[in-house]
């Protein structure tokens, strides 16, 4: 199952590069940043829900399990975007941190909360 759940995670990273730059590119230009972000965390989320459904489908795990993936693909996402964001890339934490901000319609917590629970969500519902 870990292995699954690791060559799903990197599946899930390549899906949301791909996304991003495709939100630079088309979505920036005609709607600004802020709403193109808007539009892409919620494409993101509806992708990562399917690949969760995927994962599901194809290795089985129980509901704890499923939680358990789900946590640690929450770490690796975390990891992944300080990591690479702010010390390859050299982003401000403060600048990574405003993504955060529900309240200025920042949407990044929905995609860490569907990253979290959407494996559960979908083992439970079996």
């Amino acid at each position: 199952m870990i292995g699954k759940a690791l060559a799903t995670w990197v599946a899930m990273l390549a899906v949301a590069v791909g996304l991003g730059a495709l939100r630079d590119a088309l979505l920036t230009p005609r709607l600004g940043a802020h709403r193109a972000h808007q539009l892409g965390s919620l494409a993101v989320c509806a992708v990562f829900a399917l690949v969760s459904r995927l994962f599901v489908a194809w290795a089985g795990p129980t509901p704890g399990q499923a939680l358990a993936v789900g946590a640690a693909w929450l770490v690796l996402v975390l990891a992944f975007e300080f990591c690479f964001f702010h010390l390859v890339r050299g982003v401000p934490l403060t600048k990574l941190l405003a993504d955060y901000n529900v309240f200025a319609g920042r949407l990044w917590p929905l995609v860490l909360l569907t990253v979290l629970l959407a494996p559960w969500l979908f083992a439970a519902g079996r």
